[in-house]
């Protein structure tokens, strides 16, 4: 093999392998009608389910079979969900495991000096494309079945005016939501 398409094979496998600049670097998304959400609330555990509505005190949500009605003034914190792929890391991952062992596979061929077929040095980066390119074939589709949701706080606030439970008279409460 010639050593310029040695070099512009290498060149292509660490691109694949190079890591992307990450997309968690994005402004704080909005809560709109359909998007999956994670609502924080004085109660212990998180809701979690599909916005059906947005107004300014209250948010409905779509919480399995049941519609859950609750007011923006009750939200402690709320996340919402994004479902990540992950073909491209197992891209990365499948071309990385399957270049080395196409590596090993041409070392062993080459070292074979009692095989029937004659291989020379160009066993070593047809075994590297090879088993990198099937790797990365493989790691695509085991990325892709095996994604995950990641939560990203919104950025907001909260400003209610209630009645006060012990006496009469109307208490202001002002909460603010942090990012990550």
């Amino acid at each position: 093999m010639r050593p310029r398409v040695a070099v512009l094979l290498a060149s292509i496998l660490v691109l694949v392998l190079a890591e992307r600049p990450s997309a968690h670097a994005q402004a704080s998304p909005s809560v709109t009608p359909g998007a999956r959400v994670r609502v924080h609330t004085a109660a212990a555990v998180p809701l979690t389910g599909r916005v059906v509505e947005v107004s300014g005190s209250e948010i409905i949500l779509q919480a399995g079979s049941e519609r859950v009605v609750m007011a923006t003034a009750d939200i402690r914190q709320l996340e919402v969900g994004t479902w990540r792929s992950g073909a491209g890391k197992g891209a990365r991952v499948g071309a990385l495991v399957g270049g080395l062992v196409g590596l090993a596979a041409g070392i062993a061929l080459m070292s074979d000096d009692d095989s029937f077929f004659d291989y020379g040095s160009e066993a070593i980066p047809a075994g590297v494309l090879g088993g990198g390119v099937m790797g990365l074939g493989i790691g695509v589709v085991i990325g892709a079945l095996s994604g995950r949701e990641e939560w990203t706080t919104v950025q907001g606030s909260a400003i209610a005016l209630e009645p006060t439970p012990t006496r009469a008279g109307i208490g202001m409460r002002i909460q603010f939501w942090r990012g990550r």
